[in-house]
């Protein structure tokens, strides 16, 4: 057996029915791009979890969508924040019912490398 470091990895899963449904029943008025900035950078939506956001995140529709889906981002910030996540075995972890989950997997940095190639999105790191 090899001997290596080891990453977890956890995706935070939303239904996307969930998103259109809150989508269509929102009146919510859009930020602008300094409105948002601001909110971003005040990390306020972290609610208090330990968590880097990746430069790569678009900062404009993260932001729309946690305006959409507000109780859905909560409940997986406050998972992230109450977790330890690299102590979690592999699995999927209900967050709120289908609505919202993690996913934890285990894997070596050369087979994350492969996976995700060309482009990583939207991650958040934790700063333990």
């Amino acid at each position: 057996m090899k001997k290596g470091i080891e990453l977890t990895v956890v995706l935070i899963l939303f239904s996307a029915l969930s998103f259109s449904l809150s989508a269509q029943s929102t009146g919510i008025k859009p930020m602008s791009k300094k409105e948002t900035k601001k909110w971003f950078q005040r990390q306020d939506w972290l609610g208090g979890a330990r968590l880097k956001p990746h430069k790569s995140i678009d900062v404009q529709e993260f932001a729309r969508q946690y305006q959409l889906n507000k109780k859905y981002w909560d409940k997986a910030f406050a998972f992230m924040k109450n977790n330890d996540l690299q102590k979690l075995p592999k699995g999927k972890y209900p967050i709120d019912g289908d609505h919202v989950f993690a996913t934890i997997q285990k894997m070596r940095p050369k087979i994350l490398i492969k996976q995700t190639g060309n482009r990583i999105a939207n991650i958040l790191t934790s700063n333990m």
